[in-house]
């Protein structure tokens, strides 16, 4: 019909996009649209006129891709995902880039990942569900929450999804017939652990005035990883028992008694002991025998215990026996939670499910599925009858409370409103007072409401807010009475609670920026609080007015020593600064037993506690000198009968630790000059080294080690070592009498024998120098070091990062190397041919000077600081905790 073949073929191409357009815009089976694409594309893609048709196909290939997209996510049919794909490779293969519909095949290719998402969630949803009955049928709970825990965190938005909610739930019926009672006698340990400790001294220092109508009552706080017992009415320090840095259990009086005892829960031994309130004397210990987060809780003169692997322990009051323990099919993180009659126990497990457990009968009468997920509940469950208050921790930053509701027998729990949520995460327990109840959360949110009854109306009703802020998340402690409200948090702020103007008044604030690490309490008109400044290591423990917060009585607790305690300055007595800036003088002769000494014989306010690596530099006139590097100004304890503290201000910050010198305290500045001044005046007494300028960098000098009296080694953090004296002329200066060039910055003590000086470089090589010109000799690669070197008698120790104790002598050879499993090392003394060192997680050991070999060892039960110092035939260690220990020399 047509004259030519050109128009021939443009015909052909038009009768075929014609039928496309047809069967595009009358398309319900997407599926048979592409196959019809695909044919009539095949019949005149030859067409010599084809390139007529590639605007047409631009529009009508993404149609069909798009239909097929949505078909594959209404079907949920992985085969219309390959189709609609395969169709975008049409686009792709027949549709030019200046015609290529970008967006459409972007949205196109959007919904085509959501889709295979969506199967892919489908299909993990199936294997998952097949995998929870296998695990219920093998009687493993655990796998089957791990299975479920995978596909969520794969899968977020299945949190909800019926199928898994129902299988869950089948889950915690199946573990309900996992919880049983397994009655097993385990008496108490006897009331004494054995300890080598033959004298404890604990150091403290309180001021102000007493608090009235407290006579006979005491508070409790933890500090340095121990409980501490003070008298309420001027914060006198009663006792001391160390219970391990991760004990967050605060002593718990067992009565309202003042002279009631307490529980002490001991998270280093992972055992519970009952205390008398006035002397710390252990009536009854109960050897737990494995870890517990949970805070133990008293029921019905019972002590109850959750643990890590899923053992409630019951523990009698009186005696401390166990007659046994419920156990559950998975492990908890918080203690239980009694009804006001202790008829009804409320254990939450690690995950998921909140178990109903009779006290008398111990079994389990219920099982209810919260769906919380592990590490998310941090606060046991709060029971104001009838409701059960759980607060759970969501996402990044956010809670939820679950409100429960249980019949007359505390049974059939179930939701009585829809969860309550909160802005932050709840990491401290919610308080009531009357019908008041209050909860707070990381972020600085304060919720007040009102418990109502049952019927009519929510049972509980918002009453008043505080949003949330911007600060680091940080837990507040809240202690509500009546209608006031006091928060500690980062500050201590005192709320009123106004109910008819549904709103929280701030009275006051006081110690803003401190942080506080327990709950407040109140005894009368005085509030109890535990607290730590900005950048400082000690715990304040103070009594306070309730009406406005002035402060009664604060005692400073736990402040560790500053370096190893000292003997000389009077015969039987060691001297101790500690890192708050507090002198004690302790007269060591015929001690025994525990010593409170909580009064220093002087103190100073200071900005920043002392490292504890900053001993105190003894200076040529008997007082010491105390900085630490980059402070500006050193305190100084005169050598007089009152021993009074004051600040020398030093011409630079320090670039290192201080050591006394030349008649005076000789402090490298961090712009690179060396100074010795007069500790009284601060003038100095010799004009200052000053090395090569280089750079302007701040100088980060190593520790200054004495040559004799005359003389010192000091590297410049650079690539120096200086061997610095003091020449006469024009007028008495340091100067550098010899140097060596280093391969890099030296990052370790200097140890300086008779002829030799050994030190540490950057690259964790052992370097060794001939004095007194400083030439190079043997090195050794030991790879880093985490101790050392230092100097014992005539030879040089050091303890590799590698957990190797190496020994070299003043012929610059190594004379033994021996494994050394005892971790950091705190300090060492030499005795006789032998060398005491005193670890760090707390042991004292000796070994032979000659070969290393361990002769003999005792634990002290507790972390060290520094020492050992010999004493006679005793060692005085400090722990970190603000202590002395003394123990005979093993």
């Amino acid at each position: 019909n047509f004259p030519d073949d050109s128009k021939a073929s443009t015909a052909r191409v038009h009768r075929g996009m014609a039928k496309m357009r047809q069967a595009v815009d009358g398309a319900r089976n997407w599926s048979n649209t592409l196959d019809t694409a695909k044919s009539l594309i095949g019949e005149i893609s030859t067409e010599k006129d084809f390139g007529e048709a590639r605007k047409e196909l631009a529009a009508l290939l993404p149609k069909i891709a798009a239909g097929l997209a949505d078909q594959a996510r209404e079907q949920r049919d992985a085969s219309l995902v390959d189709k609609s794909k395969a169709t975008l490779k049409l686009i792709d293969k027949y549709v030019p880039k200046t015609l290529m519909p970008t967006q459409k095949v972007a949205d196109v290719t959007a919904s085509l990942g959501l889709t295979e998402r969506i199967l892919g969630r489908d299909a993990a949803l199936a294997t998952t569900l097949k995998a929870i009955q296998q695990a219920i049928a093998e009687n493993q709970p655990q796998k089957a929450y791990a299975e479920r825990k995978q596909l969520l965190k794969n899968y977020p938005d299945l949190l909800s999804n019926e199928q898994l909610q129902k299988a869950v739930l089948s889950l915690s019926e199946a573990e309900q017939q996992e919880v049983r009672y397994v009655a097993e006698n385990k008496p108490a340990a006897a009331a004494a652990d054995a300890s080598p400790v033959e004298v404890e001294v604990v150091l403290a220092n309180r001021r102000g005035s007493d608090a009235p109508g407290m006579a006979g009552r005491m508070t409790y706080a933890l500090a340095g990883g121990a409980a501490f017992a003070l008298q309420a009415a001027d914060g006198k320090v009663l006792w001391r028992r160390f219970v391990g840095y991760d004990a967050d259990f605060t002593p718990l009086p067992i009565a309202p008694d003042p002279a009631s005892d307490v529980l002490i829960s001991d998270a280093a031994r992972n055992e519970i002991a009952r205390v008398e309130a006035a002397s710390g004397q252990v009536r009854w210990r109960h050897v737990v025998g494995e870890p517990f987060d949970a805070h133990p809780v008293l029921s019905r003169n019972q002590v109850w215990v959750a643990t890590r692997s899923g053992r409630l322990v019951v523990i009698d009051l009186e005696s401390g026996d166990s007659p046994g323990y419920v156990k559950l099919p998975q492990g908890m993180r918080v203690g239980p939670a009694f009804d006001s009659r202790g008829q009804t126990c409320y254990q939450l497990g690690e995950n998921s499910n909140l178990f109903v457990i009779s006290p008398q009968s111990h079994e389990c009468r219920e099982v209810l599925y919260l769906g919380h997920e592990p590490e998310s509940v941090r606060v046991p469950p709060l029971v104001v009858s009838p409701y059960v208050f759980v607060c759970e921790n969501r996402g990044a930053d956010d809670a939820v409370m679950h409100v429960l509701l249980t019949d007359e027998q505390g049974l059939s729990l179930r939701p009585a409103q829809a969860s309550v949520t909160l802005s932050g995460h709840v990491q401290s327990p919610p308080v009531v007072a009357g019908r008041t109840l209050v909860v707070t959360t990381d972020r600085g949110a304060i919720y007040s409401f009102e418990i109502n009854a049952p019927d009519p109306g929510p049972p509980l009703t918002k009453v008043a807010e505080k949003p949330a802020d911007d600060s680091a998340p940080l837990a507040r402690y809240a202690l509500l009475r009546n209608s006031q409200l006091w928060i500690a948090g980062l500050g201590l702020t005192r709320f009123d609670i106004q109910q008819a103007r549904g709103r929280l008044e701030p009275k006051w604030i006081h110690d803003e920026g401190d942080t506080f690490l327990a709950a407040p309490t109140v005894e009368g008109d005085v509030v109890f609080l535990t607290r730590r400044k900005k950048n400082q290591s000690e715990v304040l423990v103070s009594a306070t007015k309730a009406g406005d917060g002035s402060r009664y009585w604060e005692a400073q607790l736990a402040a560790p020593p500053a370096g190893t305690p000292m003997t000389g300055k009077a015969d039987g007595v060691m001297t101790v600064l500690n890192t708050a800036g507090s002198l004690f003088e302790v007269p060591t002769a015929d001690l025994s037993g525990r010593v409170i000494q909580d009064r220093a014989v002087a103190s100073t306010d200071v900005e920043q506690s002392f490292p504890e690596r900053a001993s105190p530099a003894v200076l040529a006139d008997g007082s010491l000198a105390l900085a630490g590097t980059g402070q500006p100004k050193a305190l100084i304890a005169d050598d007089s009968e009152k021993r009074g503290l004051r600040w020398l201000q030093l011409p630079d910050p320090l670039g290192t630790l201080p050591i006394g010198f030349g008649g005076g305290l000789l402090a490298p500045g961090r712009l690179g000059q060396v100074f010795v001044l007069d500790p009284a005046t601060g003038r100095q007494l010799i004009a200052p080294f000053q090395p090569r300028l280089s750079g302007d960098e701040p100088y980060a000098w190593g520790l200054p080690a004495r040559l004799g009296e005359k003389e010192m080694l000091l590297a410049d953090g650079r690539k120096t070592l200086f061997r610095l004296g003091t020449a006469p002329q024009p007028q008495p200066h340091l100067v550098a009498l010899a140097t060596a060039e280093l391969l890099g910055p030296i990052t370790a003590p200097l140890a300086v024998l008779e002829k030799t000086a050994y030190a540490v470089d950057g690259a964790g090589e052992l370097r060794s120098y001939a004095l007194p010109g400083l030439k190079a000799g043997p090195s050794w690669p030991l790879g880093g070091v985490q101790w050392g070197p230092v100097r014992l008698g005539d030879q040089a120790l050091t303890l590799t990062s590698g957990g190797e104790l190496v020994c070299f002598d003043d012929q610059r050879q190594q004379v033994w190397k021996v494994a050394w499993p005892h971790g950091p090392v705190a300090g060492a003394a030499v005795d006789k041919d032998s060398y005491l060192l005193a670890s760090v997680s707390g042991s004292v050991l000796r070994i032979a000077a000659g070969s290393g070999a361990e002769q003999s060892k005792v634990d002290v039960g507790e972390p060290l600081g520094a020492g050992p110092v010999a004493v006679g035939n005793r060692l005085w260690l400090a722990g970190h905790g603000g202590t002395l220990l003394c123990v005979a020399a093993p």
